[in-house]
């Protein structure tokens, strides 16, 4: 549930470095909580990330992106995309 509030709308956004430095932040701190790790076992963030089986915050954006994208480039020509 963490992951969907925290990436809502995010096919529609304009990512940059600093938003997706700040979302991982927040991700590995919610892991951390998740599975008890705390700064002094100094796991890295990819370790955390295999242990719970999760991609990194900027390549689950970009999926959903191109999931997105796919979406629009299958309608038809005569209708017009929702606005999110």
């Amino acid at each position: 549930m963490c992951i969907s509030i925290l990436l809502y709308v995010s096919e529609s956004w304009t990512p940059y470095r600093h938003h997706f430095k700040a979302l991982e932040a927040y991700h590995v701190k919610c892991l951390q909580a998740i599975l008890g790790v705390r700064w002094w076992h100094k796991v890295t963030h990819s370790d955390l990330r295999s242990r719970a089986k999760v991609q990194s915050i900027e390549c689950l954006v970009m999926q959903r992106q191109l999931r997105w994208v796919g979406h629009i480039i299958r309608m038809s020509p005569n209708r017009l995309p929702p606005l999110l």
